[in-house]
């Protein structure tokens, strides 16, 4: 608040006095003394004006009262329910798959399910991890999978390529002797170049995986900045433990596409916060990669090859590895949309448990692989030849 200091002038004003001395008349005449003329000092007067008074023609308007405009009342936006999808109808609805997908995604994890995974991260001596706050993704992904089985401590270790033998020693002491080397090869193949990972089980069935990362000014892949790395290859070590106490190459138990495309799937939920963000991601993916010539387009003939060639394990596909990671995951998204979250999980624990794929499947999801084949190469078709006709 202003303060304003009022000064108040006093006008002093002063009036000479005036002194009359005695005058003697002198004895022999008669002298005429004037008296002298005291001038009256002028006193101004301070003249006020008197208020006028308004004459009785005059209007006085009284003040006007300004009445608030009213606040609109919103018209609450409907929720969107989604719509159920099923083997018959799905390639209709190709558009409602995301809605679907993330609608369940949210009511899986609106439970009391509290992780209590122990998350150890290791750091390479000359490394900066570009997430560096990865032990949440961890817990995301610990709840994805509340109802299976899964490790309660995991080891995420991080390395740039001047430690890449010190991660590969830090694998081996709990993981066992060139267990990972494979992997370190693509993994981070020069200083510029290294963002990929690699998961596993430990000798004594803990969750571990190792992440590359980039010198300074080298790439990056998205997936390290949310946590959906930490995620995908969770998803592979959650896979690996439904063995659990017989060790094996829990890998081969399903297709290529299948585990790849499984483990990218939980990435990508457990990474999004809101459903803008997971079309964001899906988005991504779609447009991520056109066909190679090994693929040659993305019509449902060519979808259906990309099933057999990853299929048919020791033996190596003569398609690209990338594909696992765009055709594979929208096939499993179109899976949960119909079978719901933990419906990939559940076909891979039939497998675990001595089922084959094709068996697996049929128990998961009430229908022959042979049968849901061509309707899911229908619907990953319809996604990617809008992009890439």
């Amino acid at each position: 608040m202003k303060k304003y200091i009022v000064l108040a002038l006093s006008l002093t004003l002063l009036f000479p006095a005036a002194s009359f001395s005695a005058v003697k008349k002198p004895a022999s005449k008669s002298v005429i003394v004037k008296k002298p003329v005291v001038k009256k000092p002028v006193v101004k007067k301070v003249v006020v004006k008197p208020t006028p008074t308004p004459s009785p023609s005059t209007v006085v308007e009284s003040p006007k009262v300004v009445e608030p405009t009213p606040t609109p009342t919103p018209t609450p936006t409907p929720t969107p329910t989604p719509k159920d999808l099923t083997f018959s109808n799905i390639t209709e609805n190709v558009d409602a798959i995301a809605f679907n997908v993330f609608s369940k995604y949210q009511s899986h994890m609106a439970t009391n399910f509290q992780s209590s995974i122990k998350v150890n991260t290791i750091i390479g001596p000359n490394t900066v991890p570009v997430n560096k706050n990865s032990a949440s993704a961890y817990l995301i992904g610990s709840k994805i999978f509340q109802n299976f089985k899964q490790p309660d401590e995991v080891f995420p270790i991080y390395y740039t390529f001047a430690d890449k033998e010190w991660a590969k020693n830090q694998v081996a002491i709990r993981a066992g002797k060139n267990i990972a080397d494979f992997q370190f090869g693509y993994s981070c193949p020069n200083a510029s170049r290294c963002w990929d990972a690699s998961a596993s089980i430990t000798l004594d069935w803990k969750a571990i995986a190792h992440f590359g990362a980039s010198d300074p000014g080298g790439s990056i892949h998205g997936a390290e900045l949310n946590g959906e790395i930490q995620i995908h290859e969770f998803t592979h070590s959650v896979s690996f433990f439904q063995l659990k106490p017989n060790k094996g190459n829990y890998y081969n138990l399903t297709p290529d596409w299948y585990g790849e495309g499984h483990a990218s799937f939980t990435g990508k939920l457990g990474a999004s916060t809101s459903f803008a963000e997971y079309t964001a991601l899906r988005n991504e993916a779609i447009r991520r990669n056109g066909p190679g010539p090994d693929i040659k387009d993305y019509r449902p003939e060519n979808i259906l090859r990309f099933y057999e060639s990853f299929s048919k394990a020791p033996e190596v596909s003569a398609i690209n590895r990338y594909y696992l990671y765009t055709l594979g995951w929208s096939t499993i998204e179109a899976l949960a949309a119909i079978g719901g979250i933990d419906s990939p999980m559940n076909l891979f624990v039939e497998t675990a448990n001595g089922s084959t794929f094709k068996q697996a499947f049929k128990k998961t999801y009430g229908i022959e692989w042979e049968s849901a084949a061509p309707i899911l190469a229908e619907v990953v078709s319809k996604q990617y030849v809008q992009y890439y006709p």
